[in-house]
């Protein structure tokens, strides 16, 4: 068995450093971890037949994170890399985050943003002795001048605990904020 975990990643270059949040996961286990903004993929209905006949075990609703025997991995792949009967983008996960979650903005429609496709990396990690295997589907994001205020603002209103973080190239590859905070594995699939 393998598991095979699919998601959009964001890539927000500020003052030429990468924005990155406190992973709310982690944090409510004890663990400060910063990571991208960004999530899982969702399939579509018209892609069950297809993810039922690859044997998928589906971990929570329309994500596209499973379980599958290995063999069925090509077939994943060339399905995935296809983009059809699935979640393109990541307007979605963004609008999510940083208004409902994070609760960074008010609101936020897509003429906030402009959201540009940078490029598919796959990697493969050890979890739970399994393999699983990544697929980040990474997007360029610029704000528009008013929302990129709104996200020094809120930086400047934490406490002791930053929820957001702006963070250089060697921190993301050295998996370490300058402040001794871990940074997640999957940043350094966002540096462009």
């Amino acid at each position: 068995m393998i598991r095979i975990s699919c998601s959009s990643l964001a890539s927000i270059i500020i003052d030429d450093k990468y924005l990155l949040c406190m992973n709310k996961s982690s944090f409510k286990n004890g663990l400060q971890v910063y990571t991208p903004f960004g999530g899982a993929l969702e399939y579509r209905k018209e892609a069950l037949n297809f993810l039922t006949n690859i044997d998928a075990d589906f971990e929570k609703g329309m994500d596209l994170r499973f379980k599958t025997n290995k063999e069925n991995l090509d077939l994943y792949k060339i399905w995935f890399k296809k983009q059809i009967d699935r979640e393109v983008g990541i307007d979605r996960e963004l609008i999510e985050e940083f208004v409902e979650e994070e609760k960074i903005f008010q609101n936020l429609s897509q003429s906030d943003f402009i959201s540009t496709y940078l490029k598919l990396v796959e990697d493969i990690v050890l979890n739970n002795n399994i393999e699983n295997y990544r697929y980040f589907e990474i997007y360029d994001i610029k704000f528009n001048s008013d929302k990129v205020s709104e996200i020094r603002n809120k930086m400047e209103s934490y406490g002791d605990i930053k929820k957001l973080i702006l963070v250089s190239k060697d921190e993301i590859m050295n998996e370490i904020t300058n402040t001794g905070i871990k940074i997640g594995a999957n940043a350094k699939s966002i540096i462009q």
